[in-house]
């Protein structure tokens, strides 16, 4: 039974390096380890490097604040046992063995919390109990502690994520309570956790002086203990007893011995649990309407996607991966048109999708109308806490429906401006144009995945600066690092090479202009075409025309597209229209040079001459000069090839992506905005 350890780590050295070496001595081997960096140096990567052999790891970094490095590391836990541990807490050798036998003999228990103990074997940071009792919701607050909680996968699905407002380094009043609200939300939601003193996670006392330091640690995590116990409605009696007795008691123990330091402490966590206890009713009395409500953090956020089609593009591609990464920090639902891979792949992933049969590509003003009205009650009804919207009409539609219906936050994803199309007639980019400028004063934040769309976006008047946001599309590494397939494509000049061209068969693609540039290109290369779309037909018309059926093969849409890239010797792109291309940077991962039309925000992931070459759109003598230049050289293909990988690492990997958005779903669900970030901070 493999467990995931998540381990959320910040401002330590000693600490983290001794937790590795227990994990090291463990006798059970079968876990990995996911370290969520958060320190501004490369200390985390120094202490790893002699571990990387011993264990699986995976190293990433995520915004300030424990819980969301523990949201960022569950969507890279992989056991079907996740625990979270401290960076200041160590495992006995036999821990995660006992861990697994636990869970394997006792199916029925989602959850297994063990007891907390100093290096001297004394209880430490919690009371625990002395044998074995079940976590309910009124010994929670005592047996609750992160770094000693294991859980199954079906617990983190119930659960979610922790709550991103509490714990240390969130951002907020509230500096603890993350792990007993977790374990709460958890019991509501029917799962069984059980707590063992056999078993024991080492971990030494967090106050060592009653210096200034300690009592204002105690203050901000009595706030979030306070705050806590009022989300979760318990009743006045249970918390005077429960959680203001005990300070209280301890000190007025140290005055009478006399201890003012001791008391100050104490009285930093009483009133902290008082100041939290109040501070939480109010916001919750504050509560009485439903964008007020959905505000409110007593279960996850509940945030909706609305997007056109239900074809996997790579706007639908984006969308999928937002849905898949945020799983367990929001209650996620996918509104699309019906039917389409799409659909399948986020049922198969278990995500909620509702299929919106009014969600077409083509305007149809009436039954447009007739959806737009259904799709603001049924946002009514479920009370989304944040709708984000995709593509042209679910873009306008999604963001109108969801401001009728009182949604509080509202985004909008620009995978590249419409009215930018040079294939539109004025007057229907004008109308683009004034129909996105409307939208955009129904909106919370426009998340714009290149510099170039924001730039477009300010020259037609969508705004205001302030509302628009760049995070660059990402993808998950993994599929695409694996080295090419020996034997596979052209290794030396004059030898026969395969370049590779994927996405649809659309006007913005424009597989024309490629076709006709191939014919130019020198004929003991292959060129595959790899998608589907409307001018398909069109384009294998042309190749038969040209008489290219030997040199040039469209073998539609496929899904071993890394398999497809991994063969290749260059990616090539003849788009008219682009805002920040998924498949350049698969390509650019796959360590593929790339051949790309400088259009939209292209130039911002390629850089002419070091990841490959740039050349303008609807240009076939252009595209196919630069084609032959990479296919009759090896040594510079492969030295552009590295280069767009490791940039590809550097600057457009799913972890940033997600990071980023989810500290613009944060801002915008507390109803905060940031200024613009400095462009050369991932620029080439």
């Amino acid at each position: 039974m493999k467990i995931s350890l998540v381990l959320a780590t910040a401002n330590r050295t000693v600490e983290p390096e001794r937790f590795l070496a227990s994990l090291a001595a463990q006798t059970c081997r079968d876990f990995d380890l996911v370290v969520v960096d958060q320190n501004p140096d490369d200390r985390v990567a120094r202490l790893l490097e002699p571990h990387r052999d011993r264990f699986p790891l995976v190293h990433l970094h995520s915004p300030p604040g424990a819980s969301r490095a523990r949201n960022a590391g569950l969507q890279h836990a992989t056991g079907e046992i996740v625990g979270f541990p401290d960076d200041d807490c160590w495992y006995p050798p036999d821990l995660l063995e006992g861990v697994a036998r636990f869970f394997e003999a006792h199916p029925e228990w989602d959850g297994l919390m063990v007891s907390s103990v100093d290096e001297r074997g004394a209880a430490s940071m919690i009371r625990g109990a002395p044998g074995e009792v079940r976590v309910t919701r009124h010994n929670a607050g005592w047996l609750a502690v992160t770094y000693a909680l294991f859980v199954r996968r079906r617990f983190i699905e119930q659960a979610g994520g922790f709550d991103p407002h509490l714990g240390p380094g969130a951002g907020t009043p509230w500096g603890a309570g993350e792990e007993t609200d977790y374990i709460l939300r958890g019991l509501a939601a029917g799962m069984r956790v059980f707590y063992t003193a056999a078993l024991a996670v080492h971990h030494n006392p967090s106050v060592w002086a009653y210096d200034r330091q300690a009592r204002a640690r105690a203050l901000a995590y009595g706030r979030g203990t306070g705050y806590v116990m009022r989300k979760h409605r318990f009743p006045f009696w249970h918390v005077l007893r429960r959680s203001w007795a005990g300070p209280a008691a301890r000190m007025m123990l140290a005055l009478l011995r006399f201890r003012k330091d001791e008391a100050g402490y104490h009285w930093a966590e009483l009133s902290g649990r008082v100041w939290g206890w109040v501070r939480a009713g109010e916001v919750l009395r504050a509560a009485t309407g439903p964008e007020q409500a959905a505000r409110l953090p007593h279960a996850r956020p509940r945030v909706l996607h609305v997007i056109t089609l239900s074809d996997l593009g790579g706007a639908q591609a984006h969308v999928l991966a937002l849905a898949r990464g945020f799983r367990h920090l929001y209650d996620v639902t996918v509104a699309c048109g019906p039917g389409g891979p799409l659909v399948v792949r986020l049922q198969e992933e278990g995500i909620r999708v509702v299929e919106i049969p009014g969600l077409t590509r083509a305007p149809r003003p009436l039954a447009d109308l007739a959806t737009l009205v259904r799709l603001s009650r049924w946002m009514r009804r479920e009370r989304f806490a944040l709708v984000h919207c995709h593509s042209t009409k679910a873009g306008l539609l999604g963001r109108v429906a969801a401001r009728a219906a009182r949604i509080p936050a509202v985004l909008f994803t620009c995978h590249g401006w419409p009215f930018a199309g040079s294939w539109w007639p004025p007057i229907i980019r004008a109308l683009l144009a004034l129909a996105e400028r409307t939208a955009a004063r129904l909106t919370t934040t426009i998340i714009c995945v290149s510099h170039h769309d924001r730039e477009a976006a300010l020259r037609a008047g969508i705004g205001p600066s302030g509302r628009l946001e760049v995070i660059p599309n990402g993808i998950a590494p993994e599929p695409w690092l694996v080295d090419a397939v020996a034997g596979e494509g052209g290794s030396g000049t004059g030898e026969p090479c395969t370049a590779v061209m994927v996405g649809r068969f659309k006007e913005p693609k424009d597989p024309v202009t490629l076709v006709n540039a191939w014919a130019r290109v020198g004929s003991a290369h292959r060129l595959l075409l790899v998608g589907e779309g409307p001018i398909r037909p069109e384009v294998e018309a042309l190749i038969r025309k040209q008489g290219l059926e030997v040199r040039v093969t469209v073998i539609g849409a496929r899904d071993d597209v890394p398999v497809l890239l991994r063969s290749a010797d260059v990616f090539v792109l003849s788009s008219r229209w682009e805002g920040m291309p998924l498949a350049v940077i698969e390509a650019m991962m796959s360590g593929l040079p790339v051949v790309a039309t400088d259009v939209g925000g292209v130039s911002e992931a390629v850089v002419h001459g070091k990841t490959g070459f740039l050349v303008p759109p609807e240009n076939p003598e252009a595209l196919a000069l630069a084609l032959d230049r990479l296919l009759a050289d090896p040594v510079l293909r492969r030295r552009m090839g590295e280069a767009g990988r490791s940039r590809a690492l550097e600057h457009f990997t799913e972890e940033r992506m997600l990071a980023e958005t989810a500290a613009v779903y944060e801002r915008a669900l507390s109803g905060r905005t940031r200024p613009m970030p400095d462009p050369a901070s991932w620029a080439p």
